[in-house]
């Protein structure tokens, strides 16, 4: 698990190579620390803190998928500050295949059921690059695990568009993420 948020989060910060990443595990429970680059903090904390929240909330639901108690704390040498809206530079090419993989290996994590991710053009602003990420999960069990209906709160569909936004925003495009369940089971 600590590879896989260290590669989600080394998508959308400029220094990758200083993210410290510790795990502190005890019986069925893992107290995770990031910390990174100061010129990343406001990176790593987001707009009005939804990078951390959304990176808390994917650790806490691998943690349940494995029947554990996992928490997050992103430490940082400056007083947190919430990243402000930049404008978004603009790609004319690019390939979202290692994304894909990513997101796939996120929701495998999770232990869902079968499932299947594919990647098409999305139907974004004409001047950017759009593409959407369709999960299609086998079961509505997993359809209601990732984006249950009911509530208002966060959920783990919900934390990965704030994270794959960011990466989208850094790299000059735009992602969409779908959910839905198949009418037959995806392939694992």
């Amino acid at each position: 698990m600590k590879e896989l948020i260290r590669d989600l989060v080394a998508q959308y910060i400029e220094h990758p190579e200083a993210l410290q990443i510790e795990a502190q595990p005890s019986p069925g429970a893992c107290f995770w620390m990031m910390k990174g680059h100061p010129e990343d903090e406001p990176r790593l904390v987001g707009v009005d803190g939804g990078h951390v929240d959304a990176i808390t909330f994917l650790v806490e639901q691998i943690g349940a998928a494995r029947s554990e108690a996992h928490t997050f704390r992103l430490l940082t040498v400056r007083r947190p500050e919430w990243r402000k809206k930049a404008p978004q530079t603009k790609a004319i090419r690019y390939d979202p295949e290692p994304i894909r993989m990513l997101l796939v290996r996120v929701l495998e994590e999770l232990e869902l059921g079968p499932f299947r991710v594919t990647v098409g053009p999305g139907a974004g602003p004409r001047d950017v690059l759009t593409f959407v990420f369709a999960i299609e999960v086998g079961d509505r069990q997993d359809a209601l695990r990732l984006a249950p209906s009911n509530i208002a709160s966060p959920t783990t569909l919900w934390a990965l568009s704030t994270l794959f936004r960011a990466i989208a925003r850094k790299n000059g495009v735009r992602f969409d993420i779908t959910l839905s369940v198949a009418t037959e089971a995806p392939p694992s």
